[in-house]
């Protein structure tokens, strides 16, 4: 099964873009262009979060990490529409949120007598790593591994933040809530027309949707991480009596579009 995973039209997925319409080299040039944002984003996040390291830890860096090889992995298989190509960019996906939510999946959703996310460690390591082994003997089980993987986390984030006035009442935490949700809505409405109704954006030569959801998922997982690290922060005692935290975009001359990260200043 590997070698030929590698062929080109391997993959069980052919999104609406036509194939080879713009070069015969790449399968599907919007959607493998589109992906490039998903390696830039967390690069850029990097090396911006590099000097707060020592404060945040670098739990950050690894989902980060994760994400630039989800970059690389979606242009791959959008570039040859392999089935090693669509296996890289679940899996990687899987990974993403496995980490989020090891990482911060937000206490106060848990039962009360769990106090850490160690419980959350203990469901999500063991499913992620078997669905990862069986995804290379049966691909169709990231169908369902997926959405049980990632939902969880995203209603409990959502509960987390729409449920607590002090996260909504601080500016930062407020912009960023709104540009993640406003993001994904519209990334998830690209996927879902895209997906639904292709022969209708045929007819008008849409071609472009797919390639929306990753530009628009790419800056919402970029705020996310920012939401996640910074609320982190707000739990913290220490950071709050000793550092001021700030929302950034980068460059700022490009305004929301910018990069955003975390701009600490020490209070004297």
């Amino acid at each position: 099964m590997y070698i030929p995973s590698f062929r080109p039209h391997s993959a069980a997925k052919d999104w609406c873009e036509p194939n080879y319409y713009v070069t015969y080299f790449v399968a599907e040039f919007i959607n493998s262009i589109s992906s490039i944002v998903l390696i830039i984003l967390p690069i850029v996040q990097i090396i911006l979060f590099k000097r707060h390291n020592y404060n945040v830890g670098g739990r950050h860096f690894h989902i980060l990490v994760i994400l630039a090889i989800m970059g690389v992995m979606s242009v791959y298989f959008h570039l040859s529409l392999s089935l090693a190509g669509q296996l890289g960019d679940e899996i990687s996906i899987l990974l993403v949120a496995t980490l989020f939510s090891c990482y911060y999946w937000p206490t106060e959703s848990l039962p009360r007598s769990f106090t850490t996310r160690r419980i959350i460690q203990v469901i999500y390591i063991p499913l992620t790593v078997i669905s990862m082994l069986l995804s290379t003997t049966y691909p169709n089980i990231n169908h369902f591994a997926l959405p049980f993987i990632c939902f969880p986390p995203a209603i409990a984030f959502s509960y987390k933040f729409f449920t607590n006035t002090s996260y909504r009442s601080d500016k930062n935490v407020a912009h960023t809530i709104t540009v993640v949700f406003v993001s994904i809505g519209f990334a998830i409405l690209a996927w879902a027309i895209d997906i639904h109704y292709c022969n209708w954006l045929l007819t008008f030569k849409i071609y472009w949707l797919h390639g929306a959801w990753h530009v628009l998922s790419g800056y919402a997982l970029a705020y996310a991480i920012i939401l996640s690290v910074y609320t982190e922060i707000l739990s913290i005692n220490n950071y709050n009596a000793e550092s001021e935290w700030t929302l950034k975009l980068y460059p700022e001359s490009l305004g929301i579009l910018g990069i955003p990260y975390l701009a600490v200043k020490k209070i004297e």
